[in-house]
């Protein structure tokens, strides 16, 4: 913050000020400056991988104009010739409000991206799995699935979308038992039951080799189901938060 004061008291309005600004942001998660690094990048005209990062930043905090700022940062790194986890990122949140065609396209830049990202770290892993839930080709999905488990495993990162990443694979028949096994153990290991937990023992159930082995899958699904299913007596209720399937501590 000493830096960012010194700034202010000679008026410094430069890249390195909006680049201190953002690292600020990354630190203490105040927007006010990311608020402060724009305008400057704005007014002395840079377009660059910190006007990207500042964009990409903004976006998540600002829902309204996020498409307006991924659309920016695609034409950032189109002229600049660059790639990165949150370009990536800009193209996969407009591949989502596209029509089938122009949707298909930016899906495939966004995997691009993430393809030539070395080292990939947890933001790539999570692009992936979003990824497979995009696309609708079944080879394509298993791919970025297992993409996403790779590099949560590198990198030893515990995330929720790695164990819906197996759950996946294994609705789309690849190894049914082991992927829903190793589901299980990754909400485990996050301490964490969900409407997809239930979904996974469930599953379990159905190919289960005996009544017995059934019975015990299903009996660990019900309690979460329950916590999470509307009431026969009123359907127009939403369903309670998953964190209602935390376990007690």
């Amino acid at each position: 913050m000493q830096a960012l004061k010194i700034y202010n008291l000679i008026d410094a309005r430069d890249v390195n000020t909006a680049d201190t600004c953002y690292r600020l942001f990354c630190i203490t998660g105040e927007q006010k400056y990311l608020n402060s690094a724009l305008p400057i990048l704005n007014e002395i005209k840079v377009e660059n991988e910190v006007t990207i990062n500042v964009l990409y930043a903004l976006g998540n905090l600002e829902k309204d104009k996020k498409e307006e700022y991924c659309e920016r940062i695609i034409g950032i790194a189109s002229k600049l010739s660059i790639e990165s986890p949150n370009i990536a990122a800009a193209y996969y949140t407009l591949a989502t409000s596209l029509s089938k065609g122009k949707k298909e396209k930016y899906l495939q830049k966004t995997l691009e991206i993430c393809d030539n990202t070395k080292p990939a770290d947890k933001d790539v892993a999570d692009i992936y799995y979003h990824l497979g839930t995009a696309f609708e080709q079944p080879s394509k999905k298993r791919d970025c699935y297992k993409k996403a488990i790779d590099i949560y495993d590198h990198t030893q990162v515990l995330s929720e979308l790695k164990a819906k990443a197996h759950f996946s694979l294994g609705n789309i028949g690849e190894d049914k038992q082991w992927h829903y096994t190793k589901a299980l153990e990754t909400y485990s290991e996050l301490e964490l039951e969900s409407e997809v937990t239930a979904d996974v023992y469930y599953r379990l159930g159905l190919i289960a080799g005996t009544k017995e082995q059934q019975c015990k899958c299903y009996l660990k699904a019900l309690p979460c189901l329950l916590y999470t299913s509307p009431s026969p007596r009123d359907r127009t209720r939403s369903r309670m938060p998953s964190s209602a399937c935390k376990k007690k501590k």
